[in-house]
């Protein structure tokens, strides 16, 4: 049975139950009204009867017409409430009520021969007794049977306020009956719909727990025809496919893993080969352009001696790029060993080489104090020594240059950024700074390899961070970057 039908049954069965409580309060309600009739009727029978014996004796002490009138007009009211009603009453009630009309009956025979003899005055009656004896037994007959009447209207009041009362206590039991059906119903609709749709979810979720955990070879193992046990084989399955796909993924893995062990095998053997194989060629060049320089310099005119200098410069800037690639090199491949790292004192120790370097720079450092990073501190020197050497570098036209390092927030991370007031760059060719070899200025304006930045943007990526510059021609150059 599928969920959905489950769920269809459940409303049907609250309808059902809803549907049958609405008919059983509404059979009730009309028995227990019906039963409160009744005995509203029944007491004004006892009612009725009480004035219509008072009226008697009123008119039999009194003499009064209007007396003999009103007794008429209760007797009446009486007799058509009593015949209006009969059919309401119950089959139990019926003979009472029969024997009520019979007694009133009577009564009102008593009564026309109790009247008639005292308008009439006469010394006797057919009967051959005495005017005043007659008088004495009719009126003995009329109350015994006005006694009996009340007797019996009050035990008809009182069996319809025990009908009524039994009819309120029946329709309350009913009710609580239709209620504690319904309650069991729905407890029992409830176990179901919680064992057959809250357990296999919970226990798929417990598996999606699980799974996220990175085992991978659970299974719910749970089968069946509804929604929940198609969801459960999907599960199954997906979770044997990211098995598969993980297999896979590591295989990979591993096959990668040994391509970049042989890559960088060979990278290490090409950083050899740089350091040692070109290095002696240029190391011969720059010895024999020195020599020629020293030995053979007064029979070179000057643009002799000018291209001497040229290769001695070019053989010393191929040297600062080999140099430069070679620490490129391990930047990229050299273990990262985090711990805590003050930059502040970083760049104060950076800044104090370099005004060492250059004592007759004027240079206004500002360093933020005591800005922590988790980092390695061997890169990061390698990497704020670079940015400082550019601040130096580009300032070196102002005759008070201002550099600044410090730090901001941005989007809740701690942005580092170091900032000067010299040359500055065009920021249609930003994206150019961070390439190697790329420069933005000529040699001779501004000496470098155009590695610096680069290697900053290896550093700041190998800490999971991001690097990127703002500046303005003239205007001074600002390059942020972050620490993950």
């Amino acid at each position: 049975m599928t969920i959905s039908t489950k769920l269809h049954l459940n409303t049907f069965l609250s309808l059902a139950v809803a549907i049958l409580l609405a008919f059983v309060i509404v059979h009730m309600s009309r028995t227990t009204r019906l039963a409160a009739e009744r005995a509203r009727t029944a007491a004004e029978f006892v009612k009725g009867l009480s004035e219509l014996h008072q009226l008697t004796f009123d008119y039999l002490l009194h003499r009064d017409p209007a007396s003999l009138t009103q007794w008429h007009l209760c007797h009446e009211s009486i007799r058509q409430r009593l015949e209006g009603s009969k059919d309401r009453w119950p089959d139990e009630q019926r003979p009472l009520l029969g024997r009520i009309a019979s007694e009133l009956a009577v009564m009102d025979n008593l009564f026309d021969q109790m009247t008639t003899g005292v308008v009439e005055g006469g010394s006797g009656t057919a009967t051959g007794l005495p005017s005043g004896e007659w008088k004495r037994r009719l009126f003995g007959q009329f109350s015994v049977r006005s006694q009996i009447l009340i007797s019996d209207a009050l035990t008809l009041d009182r069996n319809s306020h025990l009908e009524m009362v039994n009819a309120e206590r029946q329709a309350l039991a009913t009710v609580m009956a239709v209620l504690m059906v319904g309650a069991l119903a729905t407890a029992a609709i409830s176990m179901i719909l919680r064992k057959s749709i809250l357990r296999p979810l919970a226990e798929l979720h417990q598996g999606t727990e699980v799974v996220a955990g990175g085992n991978l070879d659970y299974e719910t193992g749970r089968k069946g025809e509804d929604e929940i046990g198609r969801l459960a084989e999907a599960f199954d399955q997906m979770t044997r496919r990211l098995r598969q796909v993980y297999h896979d993924l590591d295989q990979r893995i591993r096959d990668r893993t040994l391509q970049l062990e042989a890559a960088n095998r060979e990278l290490e053997a090409f950083a050899y080969s740089v350091s040692h194989d070109l290095r002696a060629p240029l190391r011969r060049i720059d010895g024999f352009s020195q020599a020629i320089m020293e030995d053979c310099a007064d029979r070179l005119d000057d643009e002799g001696r000018r291209y001497l200098h040229r290769v001695r410069e070019g053989t010393r800037h191929m040297g600062e790029l080999i140099d430069a690639l070679l620490t490129l090199s391990r930047v990229t491949r050299s273990e990262l060993n985090r711990s805590r790292v003050d930059l502040s004192v970083l760049a104060q120790e950076i800044t104090r080489e370099l005004q060492d370097t250059w004592p007759e720079r004027t240079v206004s450092t500002i360093i933020e104090p005591e800005m922590w990073a988790d980092a390695d501190p061997r890169l990061l020197r390698i990497a704020l020594e670079n940015l400082f050497r550019n601040a130096w570098k580009f300032t070196r036209k102002n005759e008070s240059a201002r550099i600044e390092f410090a730090t901001l927030e941005q989007d809740g991370k701690t942005v580092y950024f170091v900032a000067d007031d010299g040359a500055g760059f065009d920021m249609r060719y930003a994206e150019r700074l961070f390439g190697v070899f790329q420069r933005l200025h000529s040699t001779e304006e501004f000496e470098g390899t155009g590695v610096g930045l680069a290697l900053v943007q290896r550093i700041v990526h190998r800490h999971g961070g991001e690097v990127w510059a703002e500046g303005a021609v003239d205007g001074g150059a600002c390059v942020y970057f972050t620490l993950g």
